[in-house]
């Protein structure tokens, strides 16, 4: 019945989002399938300054969407999980162990990156 497309670039490319629309906008035509809805997610900035915004990645999504689909018949879905409460929110957590290496510095932390 649809589509459910999450993105884990660590980018959080505009260009991303592109992409995945035009393979969502090609397998719908490769089926010849009206899909009820297309579900995207994943890796979105959140307000966060300097960065791509809700509006940017709605108008390009939407914009490969259309191309293809018809508003009145399939429904778009967003999930910005994350990005929503990245930039209000401290994650506070202790720091067990800290490594100097030549490369970098590991941290250890007694929290989830999840």
């Amino acid at each position: 019945k649809g589509l459910h497309i999450h993105n884990t670039t660590k980018t959080r490319s505009i260009r991303a989002y592109e992409s995945i629309c035009k393979c969502a906008c090609k397998i719908a035509i490769n089926l010849n399938y009206t899909l009820k809805y297309i579900d995207i997610g994943g890796g979105f900035f959140g307000g966060v300054p300097g960065k791509t915004t809700f509006n940017e990645y709605l108008e390009r999504i939407s914009t490969v969407l259309k191309t293809t689909f018809e508003i009145s018949k399939t429904k778009l879905i967003i999930e910005p999980g994350s990005a929503l409460i990245g930039s209000p929110i401290d994650f506070v957590c202790e720091v067990i162990d800290v490594k100097d290496t030549f490369a970098k510095r590991i941290v250890t932390v007694n929290g989830s990156r999840n």
